[in-house]
């Protein structure tokens, strides 16, 4: 099997990324789910167990971590579907039906079990909504999301995605296209930065009924759709390697985290992180010899991340209900990342994929399956989360 070769310095250096019939995957960027994913689990356990006033975290931009995964999102998918000349919106509808809905509709039925079993009010439009993804797009009662508030954003990222596909479709030409995507990305980022103080919001609607959460997916998708055609448009420099732009990836993974942990919340001062994020993913598409090694180490907790992100609320939900760790703050996040990764590797390995390829090659035309698209091993959560899309795939040019 080849390897792939980097060229830096004078020297060949070696790599063995993940490789398939089509070509090689972005290990960087799965790399970012498989570091976000967790951190997640980390953030909402410690602010679901510890009061306001002990817990810094109430201060720090980890929710921006949702962000991060719209934004993969809208990079994959470009990749994987939007760019495509042989692109079909009813094909994709199906399997973005067939990447959510299994492991959405499992967790909602768990979920909503042991807020029964709690006696946690439970609400019947709520589990309509949620059946069918649109449990916040600005309709119904905000407490409607709450049977497992992660999934607002695959409601989110559903109705957005759909959005993103019709405009595709009614907007062939990709240049003007991009102009509309960038036009829709601006309106987002300006009625945020207009009407709301932080982007850690995505429940409430402003101006009547524009749901914060669609605005912030709305901005974030569109951006990581420019920032993928951006990369391709220049991807011979995205190819090169040197200790410069081996420094400016590991700068941009610093900054990542930094704006993730210092606990500063000014009014809109989140939203100047996006683009930096941007960045980023255009940087960890591909991250050069030096860092792959690295990423190639989070390969299981990308795959698994998806469940993970859907997995965790149900686990810290439990461990709230039933405390055998008596309060204890560090022995109750040692079980909730245990419990959570454990049920998220049989949630992926008995649930996600498996539907998602059952479904796929009974409901989805043979043709694009045979097709040279991509290939339909599920790899995400899509961040953004990770929330996410189909195992995603790129091969270097030939030099």
């Amino acid at each position: 099997m080849d390897r792939t070769r980097y060229l830096s310095g004078g020297a060949l250096h070696t790599q063995p990324p993940r490789e398939t019939s089509l070509g090689l995957r972005f290990e960087g960027l799965d790399a970012l789910r498989g570091i976000g994913a967790p951190l997640v689990v980390y953030g909402h356990y410690t602010l679901m167990t510890r009061p306001y006033e002990e817990s810094y975290l109430w201060h720090t931009s980890l929710y921006l971590l949702v962000d991060v995964f719209f934004l993969l999102s809208g990079f994959v998918l470009a990749h994987a579907f939007y760019d495509r000349p042989n692109f079909n919106f009813w094909e994709f509808t199906k399997k973005r039906v067939f990447r959510l809905w299994p492991v959405h509709m499992v967790m909602l039925a768990a979920m909503a079990l042991l807020m029964i079993l709690a006696g946690d009010p439970l609400y019947k439009r709520g589990l309509v909504l949620n059946a069918f993804m649109i449990h916040n797009v600005g309709i119904g009662h905000s407490l409607m999301v709450m049977i497992n508030f992660p999934s607002w954003s695959l409601s989110v990222e559903f109705v957005t995605n759909l959005v993103v596909a019709a405009l595709v479709l009614a907007i062939p030409n990709k240049r003007l296209n991009s102009l509309v995507l960038a036009g829709m990305c601006i309106a987002s980022a300006t009625i945020l930065f207009f009407t709301v103080d932080d982007l850690d919001t995505f429940v409430e609607n402003v101006h009547g009924g524009l749901n914060t959460g669609l605005l912030r997916g709305t901005l974030t998708l569109t951006m990581g759709i420019l920032a993928y055609r951006f990369f391709i448009a220049h991807r011979s420099w995205f190819e090169r390697t040197s200790p410069l732009r081996t420094m400016i990836v590991g700068a941009l993974l610093a900054a990542f985290f930094v704006s993730l942990f210092v606990p500063v919340r000014s009014v809109n001062t989140d939203l100047l992180f996006l683009p930096m994020y941007a960045l980023l993913i255009l940087a960890m598409a591909n991250p050069g010899p030096f860092w792959m090694p690295i990423m190639v180490r989070f390969r299981f907790l990308a795959g698994i991340s998806f469940s993970l992100y859907m997995v965790h609320m149900l686990v810290i939900k439990f461990i709230m209900e039933v405390p055998l760790w008596a309060g204890n703050y560090y022995a109750g996040l040692l079980v909730a990342f245990a419990l959570s990764i454990a049920l998220a590797t049989v949630l992926h390995f008995k649930i996600e994929r498996p539907c998602y390829e059952w479904m796929t090659e009974r409901w989805s035309a043979k043709t694009l399956r045979k097709g040279p698209s991509v290939a339909v091993t599920p790899a995400t959560p899509e961040p953004a989360a990770y929330s996410d899309s189909d195992t995603v795939i790129w091969k270097p040019a030939s030099r």
